[in-house]
């Protein structure tokens, strides 16, 4: 449960943060077409049944007859839809759920993985190092005031 409550903390620390920041949260689809600037290896999403594929002239699957119409698979990055927002909405974050099909089972590489992508319309690189720091300086410290006094309750 200790995990459960530090991801609990550190969450709400990162909306606080990018809400006293005048960001906007939007979800983004977690089933696209798109693959994100060629950021991992996708997992395809399909409702055709495997044993009986249907196929097109050149015998290749025929993902016209699939849900969606045509590939589709679990996003790897919010990116292209946050970037659309940010041009409406000059400053917004993603924070949710990715998913990679990388070919590597190792305790280091995750499936899938919680990422946090902020995107603002006309910044320079200095702008966005400096949002960076200041994140992550707000995190950790109200992560460590809240642990900080859990502790302190607990004696």
């Amino acid at each position: 449960m200790a995990v459960a409550r530090v991801r609990h903390t550190l969450a709400q620390a990162l909306h606080r943060f990018f809400n006293e920041q005048g960001f906007f949260w939007v979800s983004t689809p977690l089933i696209t077409a798109s693959d994100t600037e060629g950021a991992g290896e996708m997992f395809r999403v399909s409702t055709l049944d495997l044993e009986n594929l249907p196929r097109n002239d050149q015998g290749k699957v025929d993902f016209d007859k699939d849900f969606f119409g045509k590939e589709s698979f679990l996003t790897v990055s919010g990116q292209l839809n946050g970037e659309t927002y940010a041009c409406a909405l000059s400053k917004i974050y993603t924070f949710g759920p990715t998913f990679r099909a990388e070919n590597s089972n190792t305790s280091r590489h995750l499936a899938e993985f919680w990422m946090l992508e902020p995107e603002v319309a006309f910044a320079n690189l200095n702008d966005i190092a400096g949002l960076a720091e200041a994140m992550l300086k707000y995190v950790f410290q109200s992560g460590s005031r809240r642990t900080r006094r859990r502790h302190e309750i607990l004696r």
